[in-house]
């Protein structure tokens, strides 16, 4: 008994900490919400407040945004976070946090079936804890954090399964519902699930005739006819049309142009089928890359906060010999060693499948499982098997030093660094800009935001906390119109709010009852700053500013004929 109490603690003490370096600061680290996430906060406060997606959709299987189609189960589950917490960065980033945590606890389950070993699965979960690269994904409003605790949950809940039928009821659930939480999902589940079957052959065969088994798979297939007709539909593979290795554009291109280079061969050596094959090939092998995994990690700002990989240094030594372990370990059985490693080779295949997938850390947020998994292996093994004491001793120390190294560097980079640097990256300067609007929206006729710096639309919705049910009648489309006012091309709604951009000077559209919310880069010659020598006519209510102190937006109204003759 005191010995499960020990254990229940420690686990307790670690989900804890998992829980505070998910939800500490949360609401300005990440410094600003992106557009993913304000459309998933959206849609999650449109189904509460009308039961319809943003299309007006009701309780739809797969959601439609302004721009694509979105796998819906993190919006569901948003729901209930942006109900308590409001349409805010607690209500929409809480959802990736606590699915996060889920994960945490998911990986500390499948370790220990794994290997029947307390400190395995309590390096695990810490590991997972403090992990930049699953902190970055939890503290964003990220889907993919979903897909990985259901995987995990799903892996573990088969194995127990394979010896207790009923526990293959709750793996055929978690199984089924990853295609529904993000699109890499829908590519790994077939190929995974495959492996499991394969590798465990002997013990699934025997499970034919189980009730529980057979209510495992009618389950399973019930789950998934939805899906598979959307799929067949077209929206659930709209995400991955548009990012497919095929329809990249650059492969044509530099086809044609070996092929004009090279009269003799160049149909032999530029042709689709080897570009194709070289672009996968590269995607695949640069997931194990210590480009990706230790030294840069991925150069999207959202993705990584930058000058480091997406593990810790002091991870590598452990990764190392943890791999090196579990292939010489006699007491680990095979089938065990083969399901880790099968995770890991087929973990990179949905990413080398895209075009820009090299290094992409949200299609190979996959691979943490078994990377944790042979890094706790090789910390045990360092811990335990060390023959001269000395040598244990000081290699212990090393790597204890630099992971604290590591550790300080890490949250000295997000909490400080990372939020002044990537501020383009989490588009800073809507919520500010949308928050002046919402307050003053009554005094004006007319409003207009421009929509060339990013889609201004979702952000408005959001920060205004637009009603829904109002949005679901006044939307017509957001395919921008030739002069839908004088001077300004765009769309409409309410026939007050109008997204687009300027085609003639500000002073010729403006006057003291519209305003203007107008973008510093696309609208302005860039040299001139409107806070010292604003354009003849105009008033500037509010310049919004990067954390350089240099403008992004600037808040723009007319100058009333009376007031101009005074001046």
């Amino acid at each position: 008994m005191a010995k499960i109490f020990k254990q229940n603690l420690v686990l307790i003490v670690i989900l804890f900490l998992a829980t505070f370096l998910r939800v500490y600061n949360l609401n300005s680290a990440p410094p600003e919400l992106f557009g993913d996430e304000l459309d998933v906060g959206y849609q999650a406060y449109s189904v509460l407040k009308t039961g319809k997606d943003l299309q007006g959709n009701p309780l739809p299987t797969y959601f439609q945004s302004l721009t694509e189609a979105r796998a819906p189960l993190f919006l569901y589950s948003a729901v209930s976070f942006v109900g308590i917490f409001g349409l805010n960065e607690s209500g929409d980033r809480l959802t990736a946090a606590f699915w996060g945590i889920f994960g945490i606890l998911a990986i500390y389950l499948l370790t220990k079936k794994l290997f029947n070993s307390e400190i395995l699965s309590f390096v695990s979960c810490l590991f997972l804890t403090i992990s930049p690269w699953h902190l970055q994904y939890s503290r964003g409003g990220f889907e993919v954090t979903l897909l990985l605790s259901l995987l995990i949950f799903a892996t573990h809940f088969f194995l127990e399964g394979l010896e207790k039928p009923k526990f293959l009821i709750p793996a055929a659930i978690f199984f089924a519902l990853t295609p529904y939480a993000y699109s890499t999902g829908a590519l790994f589940l077939p190929i995974f699930g495959l492996s499991l079957i394969v590798i465990f052959w002997k013990k699934v065969k025997g499970l034919f005739a189980n009730n529980s088994a057979r209510i495992a798979v009618l389950i399973f297939i019930l789950i998934l006819i939805p899906f598979v007709k959307i799929f067949f539909a077209g929206a659930a593979t709209e995400r991955f049309q548009a990012i497919s290795v095929t329809l990249n554009p650059a492969i044509e291109k530099n086809v044609n142009e070996g092929r004009r280079l090279d009269k003799s061969f160049g149909a032999f050596f530029h042709n689709k089928p080897l570009s194709f094959l070289f672009e996968t090939s590269r995607n695949y092998l640069w997931a194990f890359s210590p480009q990706f995994l230790f030294i840069d990690g991925d150069p999207n700002g959202r993705h990584s906060v930058g000058q480091m990989g997406e593990f810790y240094w002091f991870f590598l030594p452990l990764l190392l010999i943890g791999v090196y372990t579990l292939l010489r370990d006699k007491s680990t059985s095979f089938q065990t060693k083969s399901m880790i490693f099968s995770w890991l080779i087929l973990a990179p295949v949905p990413t080398s499948l895209t075009h820009l997938g090299t290094g992409h850390a949200t299609r190979l947020f996959l691979l943490l499982p078994p990377l944790i998994i042979f890094g706790a292996v090789g910390a045990k093994e360092i811990l335990n098997n060390f023959s001269k004491s000395k040598v244990k001793i000081l290699v212990v120390l090393i790597i204890t030093i630099v992971g604290i190294f590591n550790l300080m560097t890490y949250f000295h980079r997000y909490y400080f660094h990372y939020p002044v640097e990537s501020w383009r990256w989490w588009q800073v300067g809507y919520k500010e800009g949308m928050s002046f609007i919402a307050q003053n929206q009554n005094n004006y006729e007319k409003i207009l935001i421009n929509n060339t710096y990013e889609p201004a639309l979702i952000r408005f919705l959001f920060y205004t906390k637009y009603d829904p049910a109002k949005f679901h009648q006044e939307f017509g489309d957001d395919k921008p119109q030739k002069q839908i006012l004088p001077g300004f091309d765009g769309f409409s709604l309410e026939n007050k709010f109008f997204f687009g951009t300027k085609t003639i000077n500000f002073d010729q559209i403006l006057d003291s009852k519209t305003l203007y919310l107008a973008s510093h880069r696309d609208e302005t010659s860039q040299t001139q700053d409107f806070r010292k020598s604003p354009p003849a006519g105009v008033k500037v209510l509010k310049t919004i500013t990067n954390p350089f102190d240099e403008p992004i937006f600037y808040l723009l109204t007319g100058i009333s004929q009376e007031t101009n003759k005074n001046l």
